[in-house]
C-alpha cells in the first residue's frame, strides 16, 4: 500500500544548547516560514521514501549526525554543525535560507523509488526561493454564487507572518466587492474553523466543523 508524504518537521534536536537568553521555542519558529510553505506545496498523492512525517533535528557544531530512524513511515533524519550563536544573529530573511538548505540536504539523501518525485521536492525547493517565503494559494473554499453574480475567494497566505486566511468577493466584472482577514493559524484555527463555504442567496457562509457558521457576509 503506497505512503504519501504530508508533513514536515525541522525542530531543535534534543538537549542543544541555545546562546543565552533563548529557549527551545525560540528556535523552533524561527523554522515555521519554511516548513509550512512546504507542507502546503505538498501535491495531495506524494510518495516519497515511503515517508508518512519527515522529523528533521538540528543539532550543534559539537554534535554528530544520527542514523535516519522509520517509526513506522514517521522517519527522523539529523543535521549536525550548526552554529546556534552565528543563526540568532541573522536577518529573519538569512535564517530561511539556512533552514531551506538544510531541508534540501535532507531530501537530497532519502532513497526515493520515483525519481521525477525527488525532482519535484526540488523544485518545490526553489520555488519556496523564487517566492522569498511568501507563498499565497486559494482555498477549497472558493466558491462561484450559483447565480454567478458574485465569486468568493478563500486565500491562505504563508509567510513570516505564520498563517492567515484572508476572503474576498468579487462581483461578476472581476471588480472587489469585500475584502478582509478571516483568521490566523495558532494550533488547529484552519482545521476547526474553515471546513465547508455555501452561498445562501447572497451571503457567503463558512461553516466550521461542528456546523456551525464560523462567518457569513451579506452582500
Amino acid at each position: 500500500m503506497a505512503r504519501y508524504l504530508k508533513d514536515v518537521s525541522i525542530h531543535l534536536g534534543f538537549g542543544q544548547r541555545l546562546p543565552e537568553g533563548f529557549e527551545y521555542r525560540d528556535f523552533n519558529i524561527t523554522t515555521h516560514t519554511v516548513q509550512d510553505i512546504f507542507r502546503y506545496m505538498l501535491p495531495k498523492r506524494f510518495e516519497f521514501g515511503n515517508i508518512l512525517k519527515l522529523n528533521i533535528e538540528i543539532k550543534g557544531n559539537d554534535e554528530s549526525v544520527n542514523e535516519a530512524l522509520n517509526f513506522n513511515g514517521y522517519v527522523n533524519y539529523s543535521s549536525a554543525g550548526f552554529d546556534f550563536d552565528e543563526y540568532f544573529k541573522l536577518s529573519k530573511q538569512e535564517q530561511n535560507n539556512v533552514i531551506l538548505k538544510i531541508l534540501r540536504d535532507v531530501l537530497d539523501k532519502i532513497t526515493v523509488d520515483n525519481i521525477e518525485n525527488k525532482k519535484i521536492a526540488f523544485n518545490m525547493i526553489d520555488q519556496i526561493k523564487e517566492l522569498n517565503f511568501d507563498y499565497t494559494f486559494k482555498s477549497k473554499l472558493s466558491k462561484l454564487q450559483r447565480i454567478k453574480k458574485y465569486k468568493a475567494i478563500v486565500e491562505i497566505r504563508v509567510n513570516d507572518d505564520g498563517q492567515n486566511a484572508f476572503l474576498k468577493i468579487e462581483n461578476q466584472s472581476g471588480e472587489m466587492e469585500i475584502e478582509c482577514h478571516l483568521l490566523k493559524n495558532n494550533v488547529y484555527e484552519f482545521h476547526n474553523n474553515l471546513y465547508k463555504s455555501k452561498w445562501n442567496g447572497d451571503v457567503f457562509q463558512i461553516i466550521d466543523r461542528e456546523g456551525n457558521v464560523f462567518k457569513e457576509i451579506e452582500m
